[in-house]
């Protein structure tokens, strides 16, 4: 059997070889962080702050508690949280084998997210999955929605304990898959973008954008995220400019359309220093997106005091609190008619930087580590 002790780094255990966990902590959690290998995506960004967020704290834990941490991560991941965790690296292909074998002994197994690569280990004693929506059901019907959510159900009875990201997806989850285990809700938090525009130069699309601000769309571009009506509603709007960036092969009848628009720029997915800069100077941002577990864009541009208009619909109006404005109906020209009264007065820079202030990473990661304690028992 080989044996592990060096922390921060990654060591191939020998072919064939059944490995468990061992070093100073008498608690072993290991996280799975294949995130980290995705396209940026809100999932990666959630994995991302959390394994900072453990990384830097993994030492006191250490200390305190005897709680030792491991990640699996992609290959040449390792060293991503920091030196004070371990890593493992495996393949993809790797799955089917920890599922069936008891390769890990753990006493905690996180799945951070209901899609992850790697959805159980045969060696934990203990499961927490975090579920951050299940979107399928607004979205999907038929033998799609059959097939996900039979998915979903069997993810759900290898967990013993739950976390969601908010009062809705728990809610949503109860109402459609009611389950028994233990559960809390930990709120993502927010990066503050406003701290890195003032070190980004003008991007290359500036000379696109009128100097007086615009409107301003970032999202997936998926169908519930209701972009067209975003552009449909432009019609209604020929004295402002939407502009729309995303992933535009999620939807590409929709980008012949809006680039046909004379007021709408159409923009690819953009980097995080073009992302910071388009917040800091849109006049406001816009997301009628009828399915969301969370919904991080108009948080982080309430970070900037900047006005945000969203659906009623699933979990927007929770975290976007009394500080957003909310479109009653989602036609394109009543929503054009309350983005022109809206902009009309001034916005309550005040409560939208209170509403932001929140959700705090730091905050998520100390609750996540108090959950992980709870279930160990400590």
């Amino acid at each position: 059997m080989a044996i592990r002790t060096v922390s921060g780094t990654h060591q191939t255990p020998t072919s064939g070889s059944v490995e468990m966990i061992a070093g100073e902590g008498k608690y072993q959690i290991v996280v799975e962080a294949f995130a980290m290998g995705f396209v940026p995506c809100g999932l990666r960004e959630f994995m991302t702050r959390l394994g900072g967020g453990i990384g830097r704290r993994a030492a006191s834990v250490r200390r305190d508690h005897g709680v030792e941490f491991t990640f699996l991560v992609p290959k040449g991941m390792s060293g991503v949280f920091g030196p004070d965790v371990r890593y493992r690296e495996v393949s993809e292909s790797m799955r089917y084998v920890y599922r069936a074998f008891p390769m890990i002994k753990c006493d905690l197994y996180h799945t951070p997210h209901q899609y992850c690569t790697f959805k159980q280990i045969k060696g934990a004693s203990r499961h927490l999955m975090t579920v951050h929506d299940i979107n399928f059901i607004h979205t999907k019907t038929g033998a799609r929605l059959k097939r996900a959510s039979l998915r979903f159900r069997q993810r759900m009875a290898h967990a013993s304990h739950l976390a969601f990201i908010s009062e809705f997806a728990k809610s949503d989850v109860e109402r459609a898959f009611p389950f028994l285990q233990p559960y809390r809700v930990i709120y993502n938090g927010v990066k503050d973008y406003s701290v890195m525009d003032q070190h980004f130069g003008e991007p290359h699309f500036a000379g696109q954008l009128p100097e007086n601000g615009f409107l301003f769309h970032l999202s997936s571009l998926e169908p519930y995220k209701n972009a067209e009506l975003l552009v449909e509603m432009m019609r209604y709007l020929p004295d402002r400019t939407l502009v729309i960036a995303g992933r535009w092969a999620k939807n590409p009848d929709l980008r012949s359309v809006a680039v046909a628009m004379p007021n709408v720029v159409v923009l690819d997915s953009v980097s995080e220093d073009e992302k910071a800069w388009l917040y800091s100077r849109c006049t406001a941002f816009l997301f009628p997106s009828s399915a969301e577990g969370f919904g991080l864009p108009p948080l982080e541009v309430m970070k900037f005091g900047k006005p945000v208009f969203l659906s009623k619909l699933t979990s927007l109006p929770e975290t976007g609190g009394s500080a957003a404005y909310y479109w009653q109906d989602l036609v394109p020209e009543k929503m054009a008619a309350e983005v022109t009264a809206r902009l009309s007065v001034d916005a309550d820079r005040e409560a939208l930087l209170k509403n932001a202030a929140r959700f705090d990473w730091d905050k998520c990661a100390d609750e996540y580590i108090e959950y992980y304690l709870s279930i160990l028992g400590l």
